[in-house]
């Protein structure tokens, strides 16, 4: 039934830092080390359904005149993709249907370590969750029409704060090309 596997990762460590020499007294010294992996795979089935996953850490330290920033963030993606004709009773020339959903999640989470204090406090700690699909297709040679729908929780954690999203988008799209008129 697989007619395509792919899959790959990504890793990055990058480490940086500056010192800025005063006159007198010590100087101020920035540092940041950061750390990413993004393994992701993507299957297309015989059939034409074409489906893709991936995921994303990222760890970051960056450190400022004796203060410490934790930046820990993690994001899930997914993707489906198929084509499909319509039936002969809604076209006689049985267009093809382009179909999509798509989901995202993110987590993201920022804390602060002060000095010599013994816990990191959290400064920013947000959530996020999408959920899209769609449809579109050729009504005309040069017009193309879709309708998407979507969903999407934002969470701020560290405010308490939750919010949610409904989304409807229809679109058309006309190809003004003069090679398109023959």
């Amino acid at each position: 039934p697989l007619a395509l596997v792919v899959v790959g990762t990504t890793f990055r460590r990058r480490e940086g830092s500056s010192l800025q020499v005063n006159r007198t007294g010590p100087g101020a010294e920035t540092s940041t080390q950061s750390r990413t992996i993004t393994p992701d795979v993507q299957l297309g089935l015989r059939n034409g359904v074409s489906v893709t996953l991936g995921f994303n850490t990222l760890d970051q330290d960056s450190r400022s005149n004796g203060n410490e920033t934790r930046l820990d963030q993690n994001d899930i993606t997914g993707g489906l993709n198929y084509r499909f004709r319509l039936p002969r009773s809604l076209s006689r020339s049985r267009k093809q249907v382009r179909s999509s959903l798509s989901y995202l999640q993110t987590a993201s989470r920022t804390c602060l370590l002060q000095g010599t204090a013994a816990e990191c406090i959290v400064v920013s700690d947000v959530r996020r969750r999408e959920m899209r699909g769609g449809l579109d297709t050729d009504l005309l040679q040069t017009l193309t029409g879709g309708l998407q729908v979507g969903y999407t929780i934002n969470d701020a954690r560290h405010l308490s704060q939750r919010t949610s999203q409904i989304s409807i988008i229809a679109s058309f799209q006309l190809s003004l090309f003069s090679g398109d008129y023959r």
